[in-house]
C-alpha cells in the first residue's frame, strides 16, 4: 500500500485574451453614433448614450422588450466606436497571464496471490484549478479581471477509482489428461473504474448586459448571473440533470406586438456564474475478460479469449445543455459513452 500527496504549480501559463473589449459598463459613461449604419458619412451625426442604463447588447437584428414595452436592447454594432482598437472586432492575443495548481491525495495497492492472481487498486482524490480553463481556445469573460474565471479546470474530476483483478483457478495448472486439458488453464480478469463528473459552464450565447463586447468572433463568452447551487437538490436526470432554476436567463427576444409582461427584466452587470460550476455525469464502467490457456508441451498455447466492454451496459451520460437560452437547457445531449461491446480472441503461443 502505498499513500502520497502529489501537487503542482503553474504560473505564467499562455491562453487566449480578446485585448479588444470593452470594461464592464464602461459603454454606459460614453458617447455614440445614434445609427451605426452612416458611421464614415461626413455628415455630422446625433450622438447618444452608447448603452442607456437598462439596455443590454444583442447581436444585430434581435430585439427584446422591457416590462414597459420599450427595446431594452442595443445593436452590438455600436460598440465598435469605443473599442480600444476602432475599426476592429474581436482581438484574439496569446499571453502568459494565467495560473493553475493541482492538489490530490493518492492511494495504491497490490496484493498477489497464489500463481498469476493478483488484485490492484488505485483512487485519487483530488482538485485542479485555473483561471485558463482551456488551452488557447476561449478567453475569460471579463480581460480586465482575470481571476474571475478561476474555478475547476476541465480536466478535474474530484474522486477517481481503479480496481483490476486477475485470477488463476487454482485446480489442474499443469493440465495433464483430458480433464486437466477441459478444466485446467482458466484464469478471469477485470476492470472496474468510477469517476466522478467533469465540471461543466453555463453560457448565455448573444446577450451582452455589461457592453464588454464579446458578441460575434471574440473567443469569450458570456455567463449568466447564478442565485444558488446548481449542484444541490439536482434532479441528475436525462431530461434535466441539474438544477436549472439557479441560472437567470437574459431577456426573451420578442417581437414589439408581444406582451410585454412575458419578458425577463434586465441585468446590467456581468454575469456573476463561474467556470466549472455544474458537477457533470459520473462515469462507471466494468470491463471482465475470460480465458483459457491450453498447453501444447512446454513452449506452445492455445489462448482462447471472450472479453466483454461495459459489461452490464451502462448508460454514461457525456455532454449537457448549457445554452442558458436553449429549450433544452439542462438535459443530456448525445453522444452518451461506449455501450457494451463483447468480441472474441484466440491467440497461439510458440
Amino acid at each position: 500500500m502505498t499513500v502520497g500527496y502529489y501537487g503542482s504549480k503553474g504560473t505564467n501559463l499562455i491562453g487566449i485574451v480578446d485585448i479588444n473589449l470593452l470594461a464592464p459598463e464602461q459603454a454606459r459613461g460614453l458617447q455614440c453614433a445614434q445609427n451605426t449604419n452612416y458611421i464614415g458619412q461626413p455628415t455630422p451625426l446625433t450622438t447618444v448614450q452608447c448603452q442607456p442604463n437598462g439596455y443590454a447588447f444583442r447581436n444585430s437584428g434581435n430585439v427584446a422588450l422591457n416590462p414597459q414595452g420599450n427595446s431594452t436592447t442595443v445593436d452590438a454594432l455600436i460598440l465598435d466606436q469605443i473599442r480600444p482598437y476602432r475599426g476592429y472586432r474581436a482581438i484574439n492575443i496569446i499571453q502568459p497571464r494565467f495560473n493553475s495548481n493541482y492538489h490530490s491525495l493518492q492511494v495504491s495497492g497490490q496484493h498477489r496471490f497464489t500463481g498469476a492472481s493478483q488484485v490492484n487498486l488505485a483512487y485519487t482524490f483530488s482538485k485542479n484549478l485555473t483561471d485558463s480553463q482551456t488551452d488557447r481556445s476561449s478567453s475569460p469573460q471579463n480581460p480586465y479581471d482575470i481571476r474571475g474565471d478561476y474555478g475547476r479546470a476541465a480536466l478535474d474530476r474530484r474522486h477517481i477509482f481503479t480496481l483490476s483483478y486477475v485470477y488463476e483457478l487454482p485446480f489442474y495448472r499443469s493440465q495433464n489428461g483430458f480433464i486437466g486439458k477441459v478444466l485446467g488453464g482458466w484464469e478471469a480478469s477485470g476492470i472496474v473504474t468510477y469517476n466522478t463528473g467533469l465540471p461543466f459552464t453555463v453560457s448565455s450565447a448573444g446577450f451582452d448586459p455589461a457592453g464588454i463586447g464579446f458578441l460575434g468572433p471574440s473567443a469569450t463568452g458570456p455567463r449568466p448571473n447564478i442565485i444558488c447551487n446548481p449542484n444541490e437538490n439536482a434532479p441528475n436526470t436525462q431530461q434535466q440533470f441539474f438544477n436549472t432554476s439557479c441560472f437567470q436567463a437574459p431577456p426573451l427576444v420578442q417581437a414589439f406586438s408581444t406582451p410585454a409582461a412575458s419578458v425577463v427584466p434586465l441585468s446590467s452587470d456581468i454575469g456573476s456564474a463561474g467556470r466549472g460550476v455544474i458537477n457533470g455525469p459520473s462515469t462507471t464502467r466494468v470491463d471482465f475478460t475470460m480465458m483459457k490457456n491450453i498447453r501444447f508441451g512446454e513452449s506452445m498455447r492455445l489462448q482462447l479469449r471472450a472479453e466483454a466492454f461495459n459489461v452490464f451496459n451502462k448508460t454514461n451520460f457525456r455532454f449537457l445543455d448549457l445554452n442558458v437560452t436553449s429549450t433544452g437547457f439542462g438535459a443530456v445531449v448525445a453522444p452518451t459513452r461506449d455501450p457494451r461491446v463483447i468480441q472474441l480472441a484466440a491467440k497461439f503461443y510458440f
